[in-house]
């Protein structure tokens, strides 16, 4: 009983937040499109463990992703948002370590296409 009513509390912050931040111009893919761009420009390496992404958008107060399950926003629901954009993880070698990641060269591509204004703007500044 207790969990259905964690759930029930979850869903509710969840509606709150998307009829509070409904942006009728932007729709919910590009704006996590966006989350991620902003996390790939923090990075300094070319690779990044999955973990590192789902860890940083469920940090998002503003967002809906550790609202997504109980346990937050994880790998796989990553992998569902992001398999429309032809992106999937792999297998990389991180501090020594081999486990699952991103390049974040397989993101460009899917920046340019659907972040155009992110990266004229990206130009401007530089």
């Amino acid at each position: 009983m207790a969990s259905y009513i964690g759930e029930i509390d979850n869903a509710k912050q969840s509606a709150r937040y998307l009829s509070a931040n409904a942006k009728p111009d932007e729709s919910e893919s590009i704006e996590f499109l966006r989350d991620v761009s902003n996390y790939l420009k923090t990075l300094t390496q070319d690779k990044f463990p999955t973990a590192q992404l789902t860890t940083y958008l469920n940090g998002l107060d503003d967002r809906p992703y550790k609202y997504t399950r109980k346990d937050g926003f994880n790998p796989y629901d990553l992998s569902v948002k992001l398999k429309p954009y032809g992106i999937r993880s792999k297998q990389i070698k991180f501090a020594g370590n081999n486990i699952k990641g991103y390049e974040v060269t397989v993101f460009e591509e899917v920046f340019k296409r659907y972040l155009p204004e992110d990266i004229s703007n990206q130009d401007v500044d530089d």
